[in-house]
């Protein structure tokens, strides 16, 4: 369960299951399918362990930083 405001749309797309983050009832709702269809989100948490979370890890980060700073050096 995740905001579907800013980046987090973009980024967890069909992995996750979006709220409106200024609406209680909207969170409710959302927190309440989770339970209800819990064998579904199950598979999507699964698959987002497998190929969403390897994609954004500090190492990958931090090589990435590094290599932006040594092409700006040269």
């Amino acid at each position: 369960l995740t905001s579907k405001e800013g980046a987090m749309e973009d980024i967890a797309r069909s992995y996750a299951l979006f709220t409106d983050p200024t609406s209680i009832q909207d969170i409710e709702e959302k927190m309440m399918r989770l339970i209800t269809e819990r064998s579904a989100y199950t598979m999507k948490a699964r698959k987002a362990i497998t190929e969403l979370i390897p994609r954004y890890s500090w190492d990958e980060a931090g090589k990435k930083y590094y290599q932006l700073y040594q092409s700006q050096l040269q």
